[in-house]
């Protein structure tokens, strides 16, 4: 009976952090969590309005990509276009807290210009 509580409490123990090291892999995680990091780098956070479509993918260092659209308020109050790549890399622990993520660059490129600003570590 200790042999098969030992092996439960393994096998349960494993996959929760299997599931935490793997949280780059999550493309709705990945794309909540850059939304705040583009939402910090605009003049008006609180008027930017994420499309909901998005494409991400996983590279081979345990990095997540996420490509998106987006539109915000210039200071101007005219709403722009831009698209983003952000590559994001999970330290562990809970995904919803910010300081569990790392960014490691994010592009934000007006779509009207083609002007890109780029925010590295």
């Amino acid at each position: 009976m200790k042999k098969l509580l030992l092996f439960v409490l393994l096998i349960v123990s494993s996959s929760i952090i299997y599931a935490q090291s793997d949280t780059y892999k999550k493309g709705s995680r990945c794309f909540i969590v850059s939304q705040d990091y583009v939402k910090s780098k605009m003049n008006y956070p609180k008027s930017v309005k994420f499309n909901r479509n998005y494409v991400h993918e996983t590279d081979g260092y345990g990095d997540a990509v996420v490509l998106a659209k987006f539109s915000a308020k210039n200071s101007f109050g005219m709403e722009k276009d831009y698209v983003y790549k952000i590559w994001l890399n999970h330290n562990g622990g809970e995904w919803t807290e910010m300081k569990n993520w790392k960014m490691k660059k994010l592009i934000i490129e007006d779509t009207s210009t083609k002007e890109q600003s780029v925010y590295t570590k």
